[in-house]
């Protein structure tokens, strides 16, 4: 009979520990959990932003350079891909004769002084553009790694991260870079 009250009181010790050993578990996973999806949402936020940082350089460039070639009244959407893609395009690669191909296409007057603002405005566009461009390549590598992580990656992943698409048409890899 002296059994069953030591019996009793060691399970009663063994309650409490247990307890609080599951308490700092879920209190862990709860934590975890909003840890992932905040991380998760801020990231690709941030990575949009970045997306929509890009296409606005190339279409400002765009628009500028249009303006001295074909005046305000033309702006054909095919150079703005044109020259988003040739900005990706490593610096060493700088090789203007596609632009201006596409120019004489599209029946432009090149002069001298046209052809070096020209070459100008795509050496300005391009150094904004790959700033960017270098922002958001870090951007992403540094997200890839959290969703490549045990830990982490295991939260992002149970919230259906990334939900961007990672590889997007100004991914560097695309380009070598």
């Amino acid at each position: 009979m002296n059994s069953a009250p030591a019996e009793k009181e060691e399970k009663s010790h063994r309650s409490p520990l247990l307890g609080i050993l599951l308490s700092i578990i879920v209190l862990i996973g709860i934590v975890s959990q909003v840890t992932a999806v905040a991380l998760g949402q801020r990231t690709e936020s941030v990575i949009q932003q970045e997306q929509q940082q890009l296409e606005a350089i190339a279409s400002k460039y765009a628009d500028l350079i249009l303006g001295i070639t074909l005046g305000t009244n033309s702006k054909p959407a095919g150079f703005t891909n044109i020259l988003k893609h040739h900005f990706q395009i490593i610096p060493a690669m700088n090789d203007n004769d596609l632009i201006f191909q596409w120019f004489k296409k599209h029946g432009a007057a090149m002069s001298n002084f046209r052809r070096k603002r020209i070459e100008l405005l795509i050496k300005e566009g391009r150094e904004e553009f790959q700033t960017e461009f270098v922002t958001m390549r870090e951007l992403k590598q540094a997200y890839h790694e959290s969703l490549d992580s045990l830990y982490l990656g295991f939260w992002l992943e149970l919230n259906d991260y990334p939900k961007v698409a990672m590889n997007s048409k100004f991914d560097p890899q695309q380009w070598g870079l």
